[in-house]
C-alpha cells in the first residue's frame, strides 16, 4: 500500500484558500470563448476548521456560504494520501446554503480533512439539479444531473447515501448542460448514488476549462492541478479518471492559490489518467 502523510497540508490549504487568488497565468488547456453574461457580484471562498475523519467510518462535514451568498462549488483536501482514504461524498448543502463533503477512512487511524466552499450572488436563475440511482453492491455507477434549459453547469459533485466506509466517488466534473458523478460501491447493500448540478445562467466570462491527460501510476495516489484563464476567477472544479474503475477514486478536490487541485487514488493492476476541470467566469476582485 502506498502512503504519504501530509500533516501540514491541510493547515497549508487553509491559509492559501482565503482570500481567493485570481489566475495570472495561462490556462492548462484552451478553452471555449467565455461567455458575455451577467457580472457576479459578490464573491468569496471559506473553509471549515480542520476535522477529523474518524477509523473505519464515514465522517461528514461542511462549510456554510456568508449570508446572501449561495454555494457553487466546494470540496475537501484530506491530510493524508493512502489507498483507504478517499470522498464518499462532495455536494452543495440544501438550497445552496453551504458544501458538504464526507470522508470514507478504511484505515485503523483519525486524519484531518477540511471542506471548502466557493460562494457568489448576482446569479441569474440560480437553482440545484439532482439524479439519484440504486448503486448495487460490487457496481459502479455513472449519473448525471441535468441543468433546466438556459442555464449551464456552475458547478456541482456527487455522493453516496451509505454511511459505511465501503463506497466512494470514482469522479465528479462538469458535462455538457450539467454534471456527472462516477460512484462505487464495494460492498454496501444496496445504497443510493447521487449526483448534483449547480445551475445558473452564465455569467461575466463563464467557460469550462478540461485539463490535459495526467497519468495516475497503479498502487498510488496523483496530484492534478489546472488553472483558470488569466483575469477569470474559479467557481467549482472536478475530476475525470479514465478508464473508470472501481479501483480508482477521488481523495481531493479543492482550491488552493491559483489553482483547482484534484488527487485519485488507484489500487488498481494497470495505470489510469486523470483529467481534471475548472469552470471559471469574472468574479469581482
Amino acid at each position: 500500500m502506498t502512503r504519504f502523510r501530509r500533516a501540514a497540508r491541510v493547515s497549508a490549504v487553509l491559509l492559501a484558500v482565503v482570500p481567493l487568488a485570481v489566475s495570472a497565468g495561462p490556462a492548462v488547456a484552451a478553452p471555449a470563448t467565455p461567455s458575455g453574461g451577467a457580472p457576479i457580484t459578490r464573491y468569496a471562498s471559506v473553509a471549515s476548521v480542520p476535522l477529523v475523519a474518524a477509523p473505519f467510518a464515514q465522517t461528514t462535514g461542511s462549510v456554510a456560504c456568508p449570508a446572501g451568498t449561495h454555494v457553487l462549488g466546494g470540496g475537501a483536501v484530506l491530510s493524508l494520501s493512502d489507498l483507504s482514504l478517499d470522498l464518499a461524498g462532495s455536494v452543495p448543502l440544501p438550497g445552496g446554503a453551504g458544501w458538504q463533503a464526507r470522508v470514507s477512512n478504511r484505515t485503523g487511524g483519525g486524519w484531518e480533512f477540511a471542506v471548502f466552499a466557493i460562494c457568489a450572488s448576482g446569479i441569474r436563475g440560480y437553482r440545484l439539479s439532482s439524479n439519484s440511482v440504486l448503486n448495487r453492491a460490487g457496481t459502479r455507477t455513472v449519473l448525471t444531473a441535468t441543468c433546466p434549459a438556459g442555464t449551464v453547469p456552475l458547478g456541482g459533485g456527487g455522493e453516496t447515501r451509505s454511511s459505511e466506509a465501503g463506497a466512494s466517488l470514482g469522479g465528479i466534473f462538469p458535462v455538457d448542460g450539467g454534471w456527472r458523478a462516477v460512484v462505487t460501491n464495494r460492498a454496501v447493500p444496496h445504497p443510493q448514488a447521487r449526483a448534483v448540478a449547480v445551475c445558473g445562467e452564465a455569467p461575466s466570462g463563464y467557460v469550462v476549462v478540461q485539463g490535459p491527460r495526467q497519468v495516475a501510476p497503479a498502487g498510488s495516489s496523483t496530484l492534478g492541478a489546472i488553472r483558470c484563464p488569466a483575469g477569470l476567477g474559479y467557481l467549482a472544479g472536478g475530476v475525470r479518471v479514465w478508464p473508470a474503475s472501481p479501483d480508482v477514486t477521488v481523495s481531493g478536490t479543492f482550491p488552493q492559490d491559483d489553482r483547482w487541485r484534484v488527487e485519485v487514488a488507484s489500487s488498481s493492476d494497470g495505470a489510469s489518467s486523470l483529467h481534471p476541470s475548472v469552470v471559471c467566469a469574472t468574479v469581482p476582485a
